[in-house]
């Protein structure tokens, strides 16, 4: 929780932690979604998670921030699914001076997908972004 208080928007609405070896998976799911909230929450909450295990655990070697929304198929039937996914490795992160990069990521919602080793963004959201921005598609895996 210490994350949300270094960047805006980084969320915890049905928070869920899975560590796993040296790899740390969190998934949330905010309500009342739209592509680019879930493009911002997605990557502010990377940037808090990311910064905040790092720091505590100098085990973890991965973190993964998955957030999960509601879809509604053709046919009407409403699932859950993946909406956005951040993966970064420890050697990554080590590069970043964060409080600088804070201020880039709140200003642009796709640059931390784009610093990523892992990205995923769903297929719909993605398809209805009008600045795609750094991304070269809707996955980087």
């Amino acid at each position: 929780r210490d994350g949300r208080s270094f960047v805006s928007r980084a969320n915890t609405d049905k928070l869920t932690v899975q560590v796993n070896g040296q790899f740390v998976t969190a998934t949330i799911q905010p309500t009342a979604l739209n592509e680019a909230d879930a493009l911002t929450i997605t990557a502010t909450t990377a940037l808090a998670a990311s910064r905040a295990i790092f720091a505590a655990f100098p085990e973890a070697e991965a973190v993964m921030v998955a957030l999960l929304s509601e879809f509604t198929s053709p046919t009407g039937q409403i699932s859950t699914d993946r909406s956005a996914m951040i993966q970064v490795n420890r050697a990554t992160a080590d590069k970043w001076a964060y409080d600088g990069l804070k201020s880039r990521v709140q200003s642009d919602n796709k640059h931390l997908f784009c610093l990523a080793d892992k990205y995923q963004i769903h297929p719909a959201g993605y398809a209805k972004l009008k600045d795609k921005g750094c991304l070269r598609g809707a996955a980087k895996l």
